[in-house]
C-alpha cells in the first residue's frame, strides 16, 4: 500500500518539508513484493512520464510492466537536466521504497525512483522553473495528483484515504 513520505526540498526560503507518495513494499518483477497498490502507483506515475499508455495501469505487475521501468532507468540512467536535474537512478529493475527522510540511496547515492517520478509528476503541473516550495510540492502529491481523472479510482480512494490519516 502507498504511503505518506515526508522529505526535505530546497524552496524558495531554503530547506522546506514536502510530502510525496512512497512504496510500503519494493515493486518489480524479480524482486519486488508487488503489492496491488503499490504497483499501480508505479505504472500511474510511469503513465503520466510517458512511460506506458493508460490501460497499463493495473496492479499487476508482469513483463509488460517490467518493460517500462526498464525505459524508464534508461532515459535516467545518469545525470541529467533534461526534463528534470537528477543524479540518476539505478538500472536494477525495482522501485524500492525510500528510507523515512530520504531521497537518495544512502549507498549509491543514486536517486530513489520514486523519489524522480514524483518530481516528474510535480515538475509537469508547475508554472514555472523555480525551486518549488514544500507547500506547492504537497498540494500537488496530495491533492491534484489523487484527483488526478488518469488514476484509477481504486487507486483515488487508497491514496485519499492514506493522506487523510496522515492528516494532510
Amino acid at each position: 500500500m502507498p504511503e505518506v513520505h515526508r522529505i526535505k526540498v530546497d524552496g524558495p526560503s531554503g530547506k522546506e518539508t514536502a510530502v510525496i507518495w512512497n512504496l510500503q513494499a519494493p515493486v518489480g518483477v524479480s524482486h519486488g513484493t508487488n503489492h496491488r497498490m503499490d504497483a499501480m502507483l508505479v505504472q500511474f506515475l510511469l503513465f503520466d512520464a510517458g512511460f506506458c499508455d493508460l490501460a497499463d495501469i493495473d496492479g499487476s505487475w508482469q513483463q509488460r510492466s517490467q518493460s517500462f521501468l526498464k525505459a524508464f532507468e534508461a532515459a535516467f540512467s545518469g545525470a541529467t537536466t533534461t526534463p528534470i536535474n537528477s543524479r540518476g537512478v539505478s538500472q536494477d529493475g525495482i522501485v524500492d521504497r525510500m528510507q523515512p527522510g530520504h531521497t537518495s540511496g544512502s549507498i549509491s547515492h543514486l536517486e530513489y525512483k520514486m523519489n524522480l517520478l514524483n518530481r516528474l509528476y510535480v515538475r509537469k503541473r508547475r508554472k514555472t522553473p523555480a525551486p518549488a516550495s514544500g507547500v506547492e510540492v504537497t498540494d500537488i502529491t496530495m491533492d491534484v495528483m489523487v484527483n488526478d481523472p488518469n488514476m484509477p479510482s481504486v487507486l483515488q480512494s487508497e491514496l485519499k484515504r492514506k493522506r487523510d490519516a496522515a492528516g494532510l
